[in-house]
């Protein structure tokens, strides 16, 4: 979801489900509709375009039912074998709407360049252009109605239909202007018209495709709710950082998360554990994420500590200004001295590059620190971004 779409605004999995329900009867309903007055004039017309665009509503009628099956197998509550729910079920679905779409439109592709090979008579007339022109009009109330619905459940599969409406309205008026350009000068165009509407249709299944693999592969989360989760975290009294946030997406509204949390060390467990769990229930009563929140001690009193720590840290802004660290420890056996932590580098940094970083750090902290010892672990990714998978 990028930063600018809505959140969800209802109330829980089941209104969602019978949201999704509805919606999805009435585009099956309206798509048939569609597909038999399309498929009229196209045979009237003798329009391989027309027919073509006739056979993508029907396609869209599928897709329909594939979301309804899809939305109603979301909505099931978790069992035994599934403990996080069943609602990645509806990507499985995009994904086999998007390739329901894709056959269609190579299907169509190849019909369309027969008939460019072989281009045949069209028979136009005013009625039939009214007709195509209403269809037109019904599409963009489809796109408005997916879009609206879409954003208010956190629906990928029906903003990816949205825009598959708005696709077929543009498909239509391509259609239609063959027509026209037939009726005015003679020409017929149709061929080129359907090649058209055939690649528009591949390209709607690719988009599809794209966007219902993200969450599936794992995806950065989404920055709002990213720097909200953090905000509320960090309100909490004697919460002085946090990192390490990751989000399990199991589908919408169902998001588990887990973030390291940094407590003074010489906080006991009692008071410890009460700053978690108040910090991760006022996430999932604000934001619906069930979060998990991971103690980390950090040191608020030991002078040598803590002026070693500034140290590292000012010798990582030296290297990279985009480095940070944390989760920094450091303990005395004698002469020897030895640091932890973990250090957050870029994405930009490849396998080389990071381990020629940690030799860079610890020969200017042995220069520091001459003796000390250095055990570095690496994190990918700036601090405040979070990874969604």
């Amino acid at each position: 979801m990028s930063n600018s779409e809505e959140k969800p605004r209802t109330g829980g999995i089941n209104e969602r489900t019978a949201i999704g329900v509805r919606v999805s009867i009435a585009a099956i309903l309206c798509n048939v509709l569609l597909f038999a007055v399309k498929l009229f004039a196209g045979r009237l017309l003798r329009a391989t375009s027309v027919v073509a665009d006739a056979v993508n509503n029907l396609s869209d009628a599928a897709s329909s039912v594939v979301s309804l099956i899809g939305m109603n197998m979301s909505g099931k509550p978790a069992d035994r074998e599934h403990p996080f729910g069943h609602g990645r079920m509806e990507y499985v679905a995009a994904l086999t709407v998007a390739f329901l779409i894709m056959a269609i439109g190579l299907s169509f592709f190849r019909e369309s360049v027969d008939h460019i090979l072989h281009p045949a008579p069209m028979q136009e007339s005013v009625q039939m252009l009214g007709l195509l022109t209403f269809t037109i009009l019904a599409k963009l109330f489809l796109f408005v109605m997916f879009r609206h619905f879409g954003k208010k459940i956190d629906s990928g599969i029906f903003r990816a239909s949205s825009i598959d409406s708005l696709f077929d309205a543009v498909i239509t008026t391509v259609t239609v202007l063959s027509v026209v350009v037939y009726r005015s000068t003679g020409t017929n165009i149709d061929g080129f018209a359907g090649l058209l509407v055939s690649l528009i249709i591949i390209w709607s299944g690719i988009g599809v495709i794209r966007e219902t693999l993200n969450p599936l592969l794992g995806q950065q989360m989404d920055e709002d709710m990213c720097r909200e989760i953090n905000r509320i975290v960090l309100n909490h009294e004697g919460v002085a950082g946090a990192h390490d946030l990751i989000v399990h997406n199991y589908g919408a509204g169902r998001n588990y998360a887990t973030i390291h949390i940094e407590l003074p060390r010489t906080m006991s467990i009692e008071e410890a554990h009460q700053i978690a769990d108040e910090a991760e229930e006022e996430v999932r009563n604000q934001l619906g994420v069930f979060l998990v929140a991971h103690v980390d001690p950090l040191e608020t009193e030991d002078v040598k500590v803590i002026r070693q720590k500034e140290q590292v840290q000012r010798v990582l802004k030296i290297l990279d200004p985009e480095l940070s660290m944390h989760d920094f420890t450091m303990t005395e056996n004698g002469e020897e001295i030895t640091m932890r932590f973990e250090l957050q580098v870029p994405y930009a940094y490849n396998v080389d590059s990071e381990a020629r970083l940690i030799r860079q750090v610890k020969d200017l902290l042995q220069e520091i620190e001459p003796g000390c010892r250095c055990i570095i672990r690496v994190d990918r990714g700036a601090m405040e971004e979070a990874l969604i998978t």
